[in-house]
């Protein structure tokens, strides 16, 4: 197991500067985490690993906020199912941070007919997901055909038939995963001229409706793989190379996201379009198509677990 070196612990007081150029002995009255950590789901035997995590302490004498780095965790080794906090140490000062230890890790793939598999579910990318991830994670898929962020495009092409709005989102919560593998706005390309005015800020909403709903899970979200011309569904792949595709990628960044970018991925194949996108279909993935996205989700996921996971 990987072990992460935790921050020495502050003196109860330090010097520095607070609200302008003169300096003096801080006494702290109050701690408080002011950002998260990037993982607050582990499994069992794993170490908390405070990557991303912030601390602050509060100055009696000048009543401001400083962010501090010298922080110890307390009980974050060899952690435990049924472990809900651990305890963070700083200048004297402790505070409870909320995790929770799993015995397996729930992988959601939330999406459209690319994550459904449109009319050949047993071939789609989760389901060749759940055959290679180890038996430490399991896959599920909340993929609907026709579905959009917008609710323009797809099948229905109605406002409320967003992807919010469906069974799908809602059973993808209760599933209660630690892990979200995110792509939509293929459909939304199809009806881009009224999707267009909406795609973002309803991504924005998603995602964040994700994150009150779900807090301790992490979003893995997938920039939408190209189109073939032509295709049999009207999804110019034109639009969703200048118009969606850059906006996953913004809006990516700015909720800093983990990437996969398929559109970058696939145009490095050189016959992408016959390997990975059926023939009369063009948008669908074939089995070899699914196969590959699957292997490449895997190898992210475990990218962004390699800090604490138990190897294998």
């Amino acid at each position: 197991m990987k072990r992460f070196a935790l921050p020495f612990l502050l003196s109860a007081a330090s010097l520095c500067s607070c609200g302008g150029s003169s300096s003096h002995t801080h006494i702290y009255d109050d701690i408080k985490v002011t950002k998260d950590a990037y993982w607050r789901t582990y499994l069992s035997d794993a170490f908390f690993d405070p990557s991303g995590l912030e601390v602050a302490l509060h100055c009696k004498d000048c009543d401001e906020w400083v962010v501090t780095k010298d922080f110890r965790v307390k009980g974050g080794e060899s952690l435990k199912i049924g472990q809900e906090s651990v305890t963070l140490v700083a200048s004297g000062l402790e505070i409870p941070y909320k995790i929770r230890v799993r015995g397996s890790f729930r992988i959601a793939c939330i999406g459209d007919s690319l994550t459904r598999g449109h009319a050949w579910p047993n071939e789609s990318y989760p389901s060749y997901l759940s055959s290679i991830v180890n038996d430490r994670f399991e896959v599920g898929n909340f993929g609907e055909n026709g579905i959009s962020v917008t609710g323009y495009g797809g099948r229905w092409d109605d406002p409320a038939m967003k992807y919010q709005n469906q069974q799908c989102y809602e059973d993808s919560i209760a599933y209660d995963p630690d892990i979200l593998v995110v792509m939509l706005g293929s459909n939304d390309a199809n009806q881009w001229g009224k999707a267009s005015s909406l795609f973002e800020e309803e991504y924005r909403k998603l995602l964040s409706s994700y994150k009150q709903a779900l807090p301790y899970a992490r979003t893995l979200l997938m920039v939408s793989p190209p189109t073939a011309k032509g295709n049999a569904f009207d999804i110019p792949d034109e639009t969703l190379r200048d118009y969606v595709n850059p906006l996953q990628r913004k809006i990516a960044s700015d909720f800093k996201l983990d990437t996969l970018d398929l559109r970058e991925e696939f145009e490095d194949i050189a016959d992408y379009e016959t390997k990975f996108l059926r023939s009369g279909d063009g948008v669908h993935l074939t089995i070899e198509g699914a196969k590959f996205v699957a292997r490449r989700v895997w190898e992210s996921i475990q990218e962004m677990t390699s800090g604490f996971l138990l190897e294998e």
